[in-house]
């Protein structure tokens, strides 16, 4: 026998257990190098701000708290 067409009798959907990651935040410290050679001024240097948790001391992330609150309710 050979199949001569094909009908889809029915769509599913299956669950996917969620992923966990670990994303580091890198606080850049920038120095000018204009200023480094001039023994007159202080070196300048700059640090960027990383995003502050929502939960201090917390590995979480405003995602990994959205999805245990939806879970929750």
């Amino acid at each position: 026998m050979i199949e001569i067409g094909s009908t889809i009798v029915r769509e599913e959907a299956e669950f996917i257990p969620a992923k966990m990651k670990k994303v580091q935040n890198i606080e850049h410290a920038l120095e000018c190098i204009n200023c480094k050679g001039d023994a007159s001024q202080k070196a300048q240097i700059k640090r960027g701000k990383a995003p502050q948790p929502p939960i201090q001391r917390s590995m979480a992330n405003p995602s990994v708290l959205a999805a245990i609150f939806c879970q929750t309710w």
